[in-house]
């Protein structure tokens, strides 16, 4: 097979992905005339294969293509080569395909077995090397043509019209489904879409996933719902103590199913997946347990493509309709739990119910507490003051004079057996090896400028590309520390826009923690920085710092910073070292800051890794510049130790 052109992918490539985008150049080996949906859209349906296209349509990659517009729907016929860039992989009526959707439609170039061609309307013409190579597919498929001519009745496509059931049966392989709990039945393979409960590691590095998608299934263990008076088993006296960690925290009854991972999704898991996380598992044989004769579940290795992991993890902006529905059952279970079991949820009751409290030995912990952090206090100001001479507060030192604690490092485990100790803390960015970027140079327009093969030019809004830079904080927002921790509910966020029958209150506490979220102001520094000429000021970038990259930035989870005073003072010394006495200036006088009247702030530059990204705004209409995104930078792989 010819080389492919840069950015595509083969279709088995294509399929082993179980989310994501991908391009490719391949023959229409099967294909459905154009069709209305129920809705506004129309759907144009085929199947592509890049090998073997002299075997019908089996084993190749099914697409689903809509739009409301007919005339930017393609309609091949077999025989067709046919490009598609950045069509995503999808579930549709539980099939595995790709999608095209109508609000993000994938752009396309058809090339007839006449020898004409025709692209999406609006869209770039193909390069010279994918014409060449969709000649070159041309050429060889002369077998899916006689595919057309004998299977099609010679116009190469199916009319949905004329078939009869049983012709469009004919010759199709049954297609793995998606199913609920409810519906799983032994010795078939599904792919289940829930959320993980528990995990748990063999011995023989297999991994154990218990995932529940809250519909009931008569063959699964059944964990007993505890009744509302079941505080403790030993009652107010408490002398057993329980492990509160190792009880069932629900859903209880028959929704929950034991599956078991092979390699290589066990190690892919033992990785990625924690509990509380949302999945979709590909592939799974339901079997009944050796001794129980339970219903389980058991994801092996792929015969076919020994390395294709079948585990793919969900994220918060994903919009399938399994996993909304998914979202909405839990959430109406857990509001029926909540109305059932009242003492579980109440928080008086959670004091109430701790192990060995009561009010003589609770005063007693609080004074031991209050002692201690007053202690810790006392020595942090006691440190902050004889350091006081290495960390100057004033403006002693150059603008662009480097931060003393700021270093490099390749990876996490390298930084800390080799980086600098001392009393401060150190910054350290990985990817040595990348020289840093001018702030100036990531916010210069013309590098998203774009002019494609046919001349027209025009601007990209946002490109996911990644920088190191060298840079110095100016500003922070929120203005408050206690505010760069917020209160997240992941379900809600889901279902923001479809939550006619649910409220906050009726999901657990299981789906909402505490995540950082704030943002910094920087601008260039450092000891290279070029000087600017006179009257100008240089260009300021604000820099998002939030989940996993700034627990990974802080060395710390986010909690409550109204109610954990130890971490607020944790987080405060941690930013000292990255922006020195900013907040205290900014603290002391926020007018005077803003209005210039404020000294100088003596934060010093150091180096981080920044990746730039697109949210979606929808003031498509009123910024068409833009098309609907927002540009934005967030700090990454960067930590502060």
């Amino acid at each position: 097979m010819d080389r492919r052109p840069p950015g595509f992918d083969d279709v088995a490539t294509a399929q082993s992905r179980p989310s994501g985008a991908v391009s490719i150049i391949a023959v229409v080996v099967d294909a459905l005339s154009p069709t209305r949906t129920s809705g506004s859209s129309y759907m144009s349906t085929f199947t592509v294969k890049d090998r073997d296209v002299g075997s019908g349509p089996w084993g190749g990659l099914k697409v689903k293509y809509f739009h409301d517009n007919k005339d930017h729907l393609p309609d091949p016929d077999v025989g067709d080569v046919i490009l598609l860039r950045n069509i995503k992989s999808s579930i549709v009526r539980g099939e595995r395909m790709h999608v095209s959707p109508n609000h993000e439609s994938a752009a396309w170039v058809l090339w007839k077995r006449d020898n004409s061609n025709k692209t999406k309307p609006g869209c770039f013409k193909p390069t010279r090397e994918e014409s060449e190579y969709a000649s070159r597919l041309l050429k060889n498929n002369g077998s899916a043509q006689n595919i057309s001519q004998s299977q099609h009745g010679g116009d190469g496509k199916q009319h949905t019209s004329n078939s009869t059931p049983s012709q469009k049966k004919k010759g199709v392989l049954p297609s793995r489904k998606f199913c609920l709990l409810k519906d799983a039945e032994f010795s078939k393979f599904i792919d289940i879409t829930g959320e993980v409960v528990k995990t748990f590691r063999e011995a023989d590095d297999r991994f154990i996933l218990y995932v529940t998608d809250y519909t009931s299934n008569e063959y699964l263990f059944n964990y007993i719902q505890p009744s509302n008076d079941m505080d403790d088993d030993d009652g107010p006296y408490q002398y057993i103590k329980k492990d509160k960690d190792k009880q069932w925290r629900g859903p209880y009854g028959r929704m929950t199913i034991h599956i078991t991972l092979f390699t290589p999704h066990a190690e892919y898991a033992r990785e990625h997946v924690k509990e509380k996380d949302y999945v979709t598992l590909y592939n799974v044989r339901i079997k009944a347990d050796k001794f129980s004769g339970r219903m389980e579940g058991a994801l092996h290795t792929d015969q076919k493509y020994p390395h294709k992991i079948q585990v793919h993890i969900i994220n918060d902006t994903e919009t399938d309709l399994h996993f909304v529905e998914l979202v909405k059952r839990k959430m109406q279970y857990w509001k029926k739990i909540r109305v059932e079991l009242p003492n579980n949820f109440s928080e008086n009751n959670q004091s109430r119910k701790a192990p060995g409290s009561d009010p003589v030995r609770d005063r007693k912990r609080k004074r031991q507490q209050e002692k201690r952090e007053k202690l810790k206090e006392e020595k942090r100001k006691k440190k902050k003051d004889s350091d006081q001479p290495d960390f100057p507060r004033l403006v002693q030192t150059k603008r662009d004079e480097l931060n003393p604690h700021s270093m490099y490092f390749a990876n996490l485990s390298t930084c800390l057996s080799v980086g600098q100790s001392n009393d401060h803390g150190t910054v350290r960015a990985s990817n040595p090896a990348i020289p840093c970027r001018l702030i100036r140079d990531i916010l210069d327009a013309d590098t998203h400028a774009y002019k494609g093969c046919d001349g027209v030019e025009f601007q990209l809004p946002f490109q996911n590309v990644r920088y190191r830079s060298s840079v110095r904080v100016v500003d922070y927002f929120p203005h408050n520390l206690e505010d760069f921790s917020v209160l997240y509910n992941r379900d809600l966020a889901l279902l923001s826009g479809d939550t006619d029958d649910v409220s906050d209150d009726s999901d657990s506490d299981a789906s909402r923690w505490w995540e950082w979220r704030f943002c910094l102001l920087v601008e260039d520094g450092g000891p290279n920085i070029p000087p600017l000429p006179p009257g100008q000021t240089r260009e300021r970038m604000p820099l998002f710092v939030w989940g996993s990259d700034a627990e990974f930035l802080l060395q710390m989870d986010a909690v409550n910073l109204r109610d954990n005073s130890d971490a607020l003072a944790n987080l405060r010394e941690k930013l000292f070292v990255l922006w020195g006495d900013l907040e205290e200036r900014k603290s002391a006088d926020i007018d005077a800051f803003y209005s210039g009247k404020a000294d100088t702030v003596s934060t010093k530059p150091f180096t981080c890794c920044i990746k730039e990204y697109g949210v979606k705004t929808g003031n498509k209409e009123t910024d068409p510049i833009s098309l609907g995104w927002e540009r934005r930078f967030q700090m990454f792989q960067t930590a502060i130790s």
